[in-house]
């Protein structure tokens, strides 16, 4: 125990003589100018030669650092520049110090701050081992501003853009001439980066943390941690070169090789994040093009040349990495429809970037969706898609429609129209070029098309259960397949030629065993030129207002050439041969509701003639000839609950001869007629020849129609309505009202026939014969029975003819009718009165008193014959009392109110 308490105070005693020397010696101030020669020359290895030094007094550092200077405050400057450290401790080497040699051997700095400009650039603590020219740097914590930093110093100016607070600890062995070997580690707050040319605006981050390990031939990025409030990412690498600080500084190549990783990234943040100058086109593409979604992970490595001097670059040697990404929205190129949520991955190469997804597009599946944009290696890159599609035909001709492929557009087809399910094969290929337009777009299309259908809004269903392939590129477009047309199964072949614009279209359809309306059929259609056959010899059809009838296998064709354009469709000639009937001419078809037919010749039926008739929206024109009508026909088949036509029409007719049954001929007419929904608004028809027939229908207020109708020979119109009548000339005028709807038609007139003969006349002879009046029945069969005058009322309503008092007075007799005819059944009833227009007969009716009694109040004469007509019009049942002639009037009167009165 003595003997290890001598050797502590021995020790002790030591350290105490070697401190007082050491003390001695340090305190000299030729020692202390040497120390201070050497902290100049140390840091004059690092590059403050231009910094002017300041000491405060410099101390002994006492005796738990014998061996050391203390230095309260120590100050370089210039103009711009300070730095300025306090408490420095500055170690000397003992085994120099020995020999009498002052060596400084180490500086430790408790507290250091870096100005520019007056604003701090970093502040901390270091220590320094010197063994010049070798510095060994040892940095236990640094807080720095890299943008004020950038300005300290030109070696930091690619800092400049870096706003945000950093902390580092560093680890430094230094040559003289390069750092042998370091280590940086470091964290970085909240803030946002700019960095030209790649981080062209604030990039915003939350958080960093990085360790960069330093070798004179590399540098490496052993780990970077990057945080910002969307995404998450990694990365690693290295910076290699024969020196790295000399040879940057003296402008040579340096090799980087970089590793990264991103997670979380919101698609529409990449514009941000992904660096400015990094594959430009595929950068633009993406940012354009990309929307929604997010990037869940995606990969970087790259191999690149940094090249220095007086503007660093960054050249890229290699590049490749992948993305995955979810419900991200792609928009191909120029008004194609967006595919939505779409799940992919990309891959990417310094020449290449390529997308493999699938989504939605237009409610169609995106069954495969291949993107490759590629030479990014060049000054501009290329683009190449492909899209298989699978949906409706609607969505598939509406995304072809888009330009720049307007394929649709084209052939002149509206997407609205067709109904089906289509497979597309969708290939794109155009240069990423600024100047490129659409128009330099390769396009390749291919779809197949199942149980297609069209349906026209007019027309209806034209065609359905289509099997078709429609293929489409830059140079022509293809369609092909099979399909029932008009219910006929078909060929159908269509082309185009975008270069040359040749185009063809045919359609070859079958003829079907079921189909009532029309055989084979052949339209084509090349380069505008229009031709068709169709076969109608199966189709049975009448119209008995033109007493036509054609049957079914009677020849029937309908054939047409003409010219199809934009507007429509010119038929040079158009001919139609049906059964007996037959029809030719030429036509305008508008693309829209505007036609224009021309009728040459007609034959159909009964009916011959020519004209024009044209079609506007719902209004039909005609202007023509018809060389003879019979309203016969169209009296006895017109029927008045027709079903409403949606059409209105307007004739303006020339008929050649209008007849009315065997009998009457009016001669050569006009006729002007509107028509609406199938109601007749107006008609005006007058004969040629003055005064022999005129018929006027005008329009009033409400459902009431004036009727006006004169005609000479008005007795051939009566024995029209009653057969058998054979009455001869006069002058008909009739003067009316037509009220009501179609189907509840109600017509009210007052006619007033003149000046007719009777002649023959069976009914009426039959009807004289049974009144015992021969010797009229004589003059009946002879010269015949003149009228002069017939006045009364009729009423037409639910095709049933009302005759109501009916007064006809001749020469010789007068009659009354009043009763009934059913136009639809022939059949009629009608209760009449024959007065013999005697001197004794007429005397007596017109005896004031008598006539009154006797006559029964009608003036027209006491002794008259009752009669009835029943049965059909052409021959009517006729029964007659010839007692009843010799009764007075008003006796049968009287007797008929006695009997018509209840018990």
């Amino acid at each position: 125990m003595k003997l290890l308490t001598y050797f502590g105070v021995v020790f002790f005693a030591i350290v105490l003589g070697i401190g007082g020397v050491a003390k001695t010696y340090l305190s000299s101030e030729s020692v202390k100018h040497s120390i201070q020669h050497h902290l100049i020359s140390a840091l004059d290895g690092i590059e403050t030669q231009d910094l002017v030094a300041h000491f405060d007094a410099i101390e002994w550092g006492g005796i738990l650092h014998p061996f050391s200077l203390s230095v309260p405050r120590f100050q370089l400057q210039d103009s711009e520049r300070k730095v300025i450290a306090s408490d420095l401790i500055l170690g000397v080497s003992a085994r120099h110090l020995l020999i009498g040699k002052t060596q400084l051997k180490h500086i430790a700095v408790r507290y250091f701050k870096a100005e520019c400009h007056d604003k701090t650039v970093m502040s901390g603590e270091f220590e320094l081992l010197l063994d010049l020219p070798k510095i060994a740097i040892k940095v236990n914590k640094i807080d720095v501003s890299f943008p004020d930093l950038a300005d300290f110093h030109p070696v930091f100016s690619q800092l400049k853009g870096i706003n945000c607070p950093a902390s580092l600890v560093v680890t430094a062995n230094y040559d003289g001439r390069e750092i042998v070997r370091g280590l940086i580690q470091g964290t970085i707050g909240a803030g946002d980066i700019v960095l030209a040319p790649y981080y062209l605006q604030k990039t915003p981050i939350e958080h960093a943390k990085f360790e960069v390990n330093i070798k004179p031939s590399k540098i490496t990025l052993s780990q970077l941690t990057l945080q910002t409030k969307d995404a998450f990412a990694q990365l690693t690498g290295s910076i290699k070169g024969k020196s790295i600080l000399t040879d940057f500084q003296g402008g040579q190549d340096l090799s980087i090789i970089l590793q990264g990783s991103l997670d979380r990234l919101p698609v529409d943040l990449i514009d941000v994040y992904w660096p400015h100058g990094l594959a430009r086109d595929a950068r633009q593409w993406v940012t354009t093009n990309l929307s929604k979604g997010e990037a869940t992970n995606a990969t970087i490595q790259m191999k690149a040349v940094l090249k220095g001097g007086d503007h660093p670059h960054l050249m890229i040697q290699r590049l490749s990495g992948d993305i995955d990404a979810t419900d991200v929205d792609v928009g191909y190129l120029g008004n194609l429809p967006k595919v939505v949520k779409t799940s992919g991955h990309c891959r990417y190469t310094q020449s290449n970037f390529i997308i493999d997804a699938h989504g939605i597009c237009d409610g169609m599946a995106v069954k495969d969706a291949h993107l490759d944009i590629s030479q990014l290696d060049r000054e501009h890159g290329h683009m190449d898609i492909n899209l298989k599609v699978d949906g409706s035909v609607k969505s598939a001709l509406n995304l072809i429609s888009q330009k720049p492929l307007e394929l649709t557009q084209k052939l002149g087809l509206d997407p609205k129209l067709f109904d089906g399910q289509a497979e597309t094969h969708l290939k794109l290929s155009f240069p990423l070029d600024d100047d490129s337009g659409l128009d330099t777009v390769q396009v390749d299309s291919a779809s197949t098309i199942k149980n297609a259908s069209m349906t026209h809004e007019k027309f209806g269903k034209i065609m359905t259960a289509g099997e078709l392939s429609l293929t489409a590129t830059n140079d022509h477009l293809n369609l092909k397949g099979v399909a029932l047309v008009l219910d006929h199964p078909s060929d159908i072949q269509a082309s185009k030629s975008f270069k040359t614009n040749d185009r063809t279209l045919h359609i070859q359809g079958k003829d079907t065993r079921h189909s009532p309306y029309f055989g084979a059929f052949d339209v084509s259609l090349i380069n505008g030129k229009l031709t068709g056959h169709v076969d109608l010899s199966k189709v049975a059809y009448d119209i008995p207002m033109a007493l036509f009838i054609k049957e079914p296998k009677e020849p029937g064709r309908f054939d047409f050439s003409g010219v199809h354009h934009d507007s429509g469709v010119v038929l040079d000639t158009w001919q139609l041969k049906f059964g007996a009937g037959m029809a030719h001419g030429t036509a305008h078809l508008g693309s829209g509701e505007s036609h224009d037919i021309k009728i040459q010749s007609l034959t159909l039926g009964e009916i011959q003639g020519r004209g024009t008739v044209k079609v506007k929206n719902n209004h039909i024109a005609v202007v023509g000839t018809v060389d003879v009508l019979d309203l016969d026909h169209i009296y006895h088949h017109h029927h008045s609950d027709d079903e409403p036509s949606p059409y209105s029409v307007d004739a303006d007719l020339n008929i050649g001869h209008l007849k009315l049954g065997h009998k009457m001929n009016f001669g050569q007419v006009s006729l002007r007629l509107t028509q609406s929904k199938g109601d007749l608004t107006s008609l005006k028809l007058i004969s040629k020849k003055p005064e022999l027939l005129e018929v006027f229908v005008t329009p009033e207020k409400g459902d009431t129609k004036h009727i006006m109708l004169s005609c000479h020979n008005a007795g051939d119109v009566l024995d029209y309505f009653m057969p058998n009548s054979d009455f001869e000339g006069g002058v008909l005028n009739l003067v009316g009202q037509l009220s009501g709807q179609p189907g509840h038609r109600v017509f009210k007139a007052e006619i007033d026939l003149r000046d007719f003969v009777a002649v023959k006349a069976p009914v009426l002879a039959q009807i004289l014969s049974l009144s015992s009046l021969d010797g009229i029945v004589r003059t009946l069969t002879g010269q015949g029975v003149s009228f002069s005058n017939t006045v009364g009322h009729l009423e037409w309503s639910n095709d049933k003819l009302i005759l109501k008092d009916i007064h006809a007075a001749g020469s010789s007799i007068a009659l009354t009718l009043d009763g009934s005819v059913d136009l639809v059944t022939d059949n009629l009833v009608i209760d009449g009165e024959l007065y013999p227009l005697n001197s004794l007969n007429t005397m007596l009716a017109s005896i004031p008193l008598v006539g009154h009694v006797l006559g029964g109040d009608k003036n027209r004469g006491v002794f008259a014959t009752a009669f009835k007509l029943s049965g059909k019009r052409q021959d009517p049942v006729i029964s007659a009392n010839p007692l009843s002639t010799i009764a007075p009037q008003g006796v049968k009167e009287l007797y008929k109110q006695q009997v018509s009165q209840p018990e």
